[in-house]
């Protein structure tokens, strides 16, 4: 049995709430989607920011001699 909150939605205020429940849906799966690439970028670039970035041995430091 279900319990009823309130009372229901008049069907002229339908429309307005399927806009933002769409907006809503849009937004989360840009957000995803951006992560997703993210993510994709840094594996993908990680292997050469080692090579050219991290030169410095890590026992010595920043210390260039």
């Amino acid at each position: 049995m279900a319990i009823v909150v309130g009372p229901p939605i008049p069907a002229n205020q339908i429309s307005p709430l399927e806009l933002l429940i769409a907006l809503g849906q849009m937004t989360k799966r840009t957000y995803m989607a951006v992560t997703v690439f993210l993510f994709y970028e840094f594996f993908l670039t990680l292997d050469q920011e080692i090579e050219h970035i991290w030169v410095f041995p890590l026992l010595r430091g920043f210390c260039v001699t």
